[in-house]
């Protein structure tokens, strides 16, 4: 459990530096490194999805 708790972190990290980046990125009109930051966000997302699934999935058997 404390595995899963570290991956949520790392995913909020990641979260937060993605959208400070894809701010960045927009201000000053680099729009290839916008379109990746957008990109691994939503993979971010996704995976954070599926982590919370799986706590929940796990926290219910108990």
């Amino acid at each position: 459990m404390g595995y899963k708790i570290l991956l949520n972190i790392a995913y909020n990290i990641a979260l937060f530096l993605m959208v400070m980046s894809a701010i960045w990125s927009f201000n000053h009109q680099r729009y290839g490194l916008l379109l990746g930051s957008i990109f691994v966000m939503v993979i971010v997302v996704y995976l954070k999805i599926r982590l919370i699934k799986k706590i929940k999935e796990l926290t219910k058997s108990r």
